[in-house]
């Protein structure tokens, strides 16, 4: 429960692509670290004006920015998923007092920061290398093929929601 809420959560609300199925560029805003703009992924070869090259400074930034709605949705997918398996343990035993547990009681709330931190940091450097070095690549493999692309982005995001 905790791997697929948070795998795919961060998936597809966290860390979003630029580019829309047929391949332009969306109207939004560069992420800011602070009053500095950087980067939607540390690979990227310009902000989102199409003109400015990154500096590694903000290349960096590109980095640190996701770390926060990460962390979030891991501890979200902590709280769900150790929550509900811990409710159901509960239930079941309530039900069948001679039910003893195969499992040891956790506690949810340091569980969920562990897996919070773990997608901040791990996740993170999974999707810069995803939509920084991969997605491009098919992007600019199959930009004629969009119906293909997408096939090929959606495959790549659900095998690495399998790692």
């Amino acid at each position: 429960l905790v791997a697929v809420y948070g795998k795919y959560s961060a998936m597809w609300k966290v860390a979003k692509t630029t580019t829309t199925a047929g391949g332009e560029q969306e109207q939004q805003k560069d992420p800011r670290l602070g009053s500095m703009k950087v980067p939607t992924n540390a690979f990227q070869p310009y902000l989102l004006d199409g003109v400015t090259r990154p500096t590694l400074k903000q290349r960096m930034g590109s980095f640190v920015v996701p770390i926060a709605p990460l962390f979030r949705a891991g501890v979200c997918a902590g709280l769900v998923g150790y929550g509900i398996s811990a409710l159901l343990i509960a239930l079941r035993t309530y039900l069948m007092p001679s039910y003893i547990a195969a499992t040891q009681n956790i506690n949810i709330v340091y569980a969920s920061v562990y897996t919070g931190s773990f997608m901040a940091i791990f996740s993170n450097l999974r999707y810069q290398v995803l939509q920084g070095i991969l997605e491009p690549v098919v992007d600019s493999t199959l930009h004629r093929l969009p119906w293909l692309r997408a096939i090929c982005i959606f495959v790549i995001r659900f095998l690495n929601g399998l790692l």
